[in-house]
């Protein structure tokens, strides 16, 4: 007769053997999973046959949104998953709420939908503190707590996350005036134990989607005592679609890696109340839309010119550390942008000196914008919409390459005043495109200075820390070209389109600077070797070598060279060329001649 085979069991949902039960090589059933099980030499359980893809709610989880703590029933899952060398991890569309960091250790699959991700509970105590390369806890430079995280990566490399992955917390911190509502100190992303080695991810998002945290991404500092590299938690990452909403900042790298060898189809930051800050920079984007700030608040300020004290309409309007941009407060530009100092009953001081006295003028709460110590940004097109102090804020050597640049897409225009900003004589910009009518009615720069406000405050406002020099000037509304620079910018415009933006220097017959300075146009420094060219529809000019050397000019009636010499005898005519008018009739030809001496 022949003998039954019968190996250990359960009929139990989620059971799985403890080691304490099976000998090495001995093998459990479960068989209401569906799973097979054996024990390893190294005194483990190892699932052998059994489902890839784990779900939160096979193990109790509710996953409504953060209502409910579902730490307990991920942390049981994660087991799984680990114990399965990973595998495909199905979120179920659904959001769950969770008390301590989530760290698989492992690469998975995820699968998001339309919407899935982790939510954090307002009191981060119970998440991991983010460490460095030395085992040191990264504390925030305020004094209110050290870093922690909410999605540890550590170990996931190559890992792939499908749908919209979101990041968030329930709240709990008022900053904007209330437009942001996050939890201080906790990081949506990072590498928690930064003692391991170093890593790369290497993974892909389809849509990485951050709010209502302190920050989307943490790099912590390279430890030199004793010396050690730092970790390196995204290199070599794609994000087809990248989303941070409403966070302190957007990310703080605090060594020379952030987004090393990264990439991102679409970047969208909106509304994040601090600084970016990455000590090097290194990204290239298809799209960047990076916008902030909101719509006119029911108080007012008062400030006095040359001072940085103003008065509020109401005690209680701004808090200290807040963005304002108050209106009509800058004579270039749509408003004053600074930070708020002090700030006690209806009175307080600005950071900035502000420039202009104003009575009751409206005010934005203003936007962090992006710090970079040393950077590369190229994107093929970038969107700048809101109010910010400085938006793109190159420190050290920068380059920043757009093949077109939109000055507003939705909300309202783009504050005027120096969004571009380079302080580095080694820096390079290059501009493809401005589009005709992209600029927004509040947010266009070619409106009141003309070409001489788009250079200076949008491309290059350059030096000031080097030079000790005054940007813009004390006075008049014309701008320094500086030297050792290269600019180029094109302007998807005719020229009488140009001509009416205010850009009349730039123009056959006219020169591009002037020693003195004219409304709208550039003023030489001294001498320079920099280069600027502006290109539009009809016409170029290019200034380079010594901007402050003898003027080149040519017009409808006349061509001034310098190599003139004088002759009497014409030869032979060998070749002619047409000339036509700018109505495109013809004026007749000019002869070329095979000698003249």
């Amino acid at each position: 007769m022949p003998t039954k085979l019968i190996t250990k069991y359960s009929t139990t949902s989620g059971a799985v053997p403890s080691t304490s039960v099976l000998e090495v090589g001995e093998l459990a059933i479960n068989i209401a999973d569906k799973k097979l099980y054996t024990k390893s030499n190294a005194d483990t359980i190892i699932k052998l046959v059994g489902t890839e893809t784990f779900k939160p709610s096979d193990y109790g989880a509710v996953g409504d949104n953060g209502t409910t703590d579902d730490i307990v029933a991920i942390k049981a899952m994660i087991a799984d998953v680990q114990a399965n060398g990973g595998g495909t991890v199905d979120l179920e569309e659904k959001v769950y709420g969770v008390s301590e960091t989530v760290a698989f250790g492992v690469p998975i699959r995820l699968l998001c939908g339309k919407k899935a991700g982790f939510k954090a509970k307002n009191s981060i105590s119970t998440f991991s503190e983010i460490t460095g390369r030395g085992g040191d806890v990264q504390p925030n430079p305020d004094g209110s707590g050290n870093y922690r995280v909410l999605f540890d990566i550590d170990g996931m490399a190559y890992s792939s996350f499908e749908g919209l992955f979101e990041l968030s917390s329930v709240g709990g911190t008022s900053a904007m005036g209330g437009q942001v509502n996050y939890v201080p100190n906790l990081i949506a992303m990072t590498q928690q134990d930064g003692t391991g080695p170093i890593q790369a991810l290497n993974g892909y998002f389809e849509n990485l989607y951050v709010t209502k945290l302190h920050a989307a991404f943490f790099q912590a500092e390279k430890d030199y005592d004793p010396p050690s590299g730092p970790v390196l938690p995204y290199t070599r990452t794609w994000f087809a679609r990248l989303e941070i909403i409403k966070c302190y900042q957007a990310w703080n790298f605090l060594h020379v890696n952030g987004f090393d060898d990264c990439a991102v189809g679409v970047l969208r930051v909106n509304k994040c109340a601090e600084d970016a800050y990455a000590k090097a920079f290194d990204l290239d984007c298809v799209e960047a839309f990076l916008a902030g700030g909101k719509a006119t608040e029911d108080d007012t300020f008062s400030t006095t010119a040359s001072s940085n004290a103003f008065t509020t309409s109401t005690t209680g309007v701004v808090s200290v550390g807040d963005r304002v941009l108050v209106k009509g407060a800058e004579t270039y530009g749509q408003g004053f942008c600074t930070k708020i100092a002090t700030y006690s009953g209806t009175s307080g001081t600005f950071e900035d000196v502000c420039p202009v006295t104003t009575t009751n003028a409206e005010f934005i709460f203003a936007a962090g914008g992006f710090l970079m110590d040393r950077a590369t940004f190229v994107c093929n097109k970038l969107y700048l919409e809101g109010a910010y102090t400085k938006l793109l804020h190159f420190t050290r050597q920068g380059t920043l390459e757009a093949q077109t640049l939109k000055f507003s897409t939705g909300e309202f225009g783009c504050y005027k005043g120096r969004p571009i900003v380079f302080e580095h004589i080694n820096s390079n910009c290059s501009i493809g495109s401005i589009p005709a009518g992209e600029q927004g009615v509040n947010g266009n720069p070619l409106t009141e200075t003309g070409l001489g406000k788009l250079i200076q405050s949008y491309i290059y406002y350059g030096l000031r820390k080097y030079t000790q020099l005054e940007i813009p000037p004390d006075s008049g509304d014309f701008f320094d070209f500086y030297p050792n620079h290269n600019c180029t910018v094109r302007l998807m415009m005719t020229k009488p389109v140009v001509e009416g933006y205010g850009i009349n220097p730039i123009e056959v017959g006219r020169t591009i600077y002037d020693p003195t300075g004219f409304a709208g146009g550039i003023r030489e420094w001294s001498t320079s070797d920099s280069q600027l060219t502006v290109t539009y529809s009809d016409a170029t000019v290019k200034v380079s070598g010594d901007i402050g050397g003898a003027e080149r000019v040519v017009s409808d009636d006349k061509l001034h060279v310098g190599n003139s010499a004088s002759a009497t005898t014409l030869g032979t005519v060998t070749k002619k060329i047409e000339v036509f008018n700018e109505d495109g009739i013809s004026l007749g030809f000019i002869p070329v001649y095979s000698t003249i001496t």
